[in-house]
């Protein structure tokens, strides 16, 4: 609608709104929370993994401090994901 009846718009950035399998994200070991892959860094609001296949994908996702971390993506088993990070001290 926007293109096709020329609407105004703002166009947000990607962090606001995270469409996985369009570009990689990170983890933040240190504010347990997902971000842009590239610095500063900024804490990404919103994750869309996409189709129920990326759903149901469990994503090896870089950490900024170097490492990785394996978790989906869906905002249940993430929330399990930090809550299993927690009770281990992480």
């Amino acid at each position: 609608m926007l293109f096709a009846d020329k609407q105004p718009a703002t166009f947000l950035p990607a962090y606001t709104h995270w469409v996985c399998g369009k570009g990689e994200l990170m983890f933040d070991p240190e504010t347990s929370t997902l971000v842009e892959p590239h610095g500063p860094h900024a804490t990404i609001g919103i994750v869309h993994p996409g189709g129920q296949a990326m759903k149901e994908r469990v994503w090896e996702i870089a950490t900024v401090d170097g490492g990785t971390v394996h978790t989906r993506l869906t905002y249940r088993e993430f929330q399990e994901f930090l809550a299993t990070r927690k009770a281990e001290g992480k």
